[in-house]
């Protein structure tokens, strides 16, 4: 899982509701799951990473930091994706 935040994965609606409730938010609790739960699932969290290219043909995802990764039928632009002209 390729994140250009640099946190877990969090419920964002959870988010807004924390805040206008004026509590403190309890960042624990906005996670939608511990971070052992991604080691266990054999996830690779890759956090502060931006994925600037997707090549379908080649099955790639291409990072900002020139990093190459293989792509299988699970890989899904993201909340945040842009999409790009062709030239």
């Amino acid at each position: 899982m390729v994140s250009a935040e640099t946190t877990p994965p969090y419920d964002r609606t959870l988010v807004s509701k924390e805040l206008l409730s004026g509590d403190r938010v309890d960042e624990a609790r906005l996670l939608l799951q511990p971070s052992e739960a991604y080691e266990d699932a054999a996830v690779d969290l890759r956090l502060g990473a931006r994925a600037i290219a997707l090549d379908v043909r080649a099955r790639r995802v291409d990072l900002a930091d020139g990093t190459q990764l293989p792509t299988t039928a699970s890989c899904w632009p993201s909340a945040g994706s842009r999409s790009a002209r062709r030239a």
